[in-house]
């Protein structure tokens, strides 16, 4: 792992509790990569653009992904990512996937955004179906697109 990637000790995960919306219960925690900085904390993508910039964003990713589903409070763990980072991750996905599993974790993977193009669709289509056939629960949060 590159050195810059875990020398980011100000990038800090954040756990959002997800509820289920009858019952009220807790369902699983969302996390969220945050940034403190002298100026403030920077949001999500601020640290996506930090990452971006050095060329380190899939690293970055790796580390944030890691630390959320080692360190999460709660038996089902939330992780945001791109369409890119699915299909140009997965084989890190799949790696934090069986580590979830074997720490008896459901690994729930928000797709924030629509891919760029339509042809992007069918590729990240077959990746989320491998994800969701060796157990993980896979998801959009833009009802612009399904997966």
């Amino acid at each position: 792992m590159n050195g810059l990637v875990r020398s980011c000790r100000a990038i800090h995960t954040y756990y959002q509790p997800i509820q289920e919306v009858l019952g009220q219960k807790l369902f699983a925690h969302e996390s969220l990569a945050r940034w403190r900085t002298s100026q403030g904390v920077l949001m999500a993508n601020e640290v996506i653009q930090f990452g971006l910039e050095l060329g380190i964003s899939q690293e970055l990713n790796v580390h944030l992904w890691e630390y959320a589903v080692r360190n999460s409070p709660a038996n089902r763990i939330s992780i945001n990512a791109s369409p890119l980072d699915i299909t140009e991750q997965l084989s890190d996905l799949f790696a934090l996937l069986e580590y979830a599993q074997g720490t008896k974790k459901v690994l729930i993977i928000e797709v924030a955004q629509p891919p760029n193009r339509n042809s992007e669709q069918e590729r990240l289509s077959r990746a989320i179906a491998r994800l969701r056939k060796a157990g993980a629960l896979v998801w959009t949060t833009d009802r612009s697109f399904s997966v």
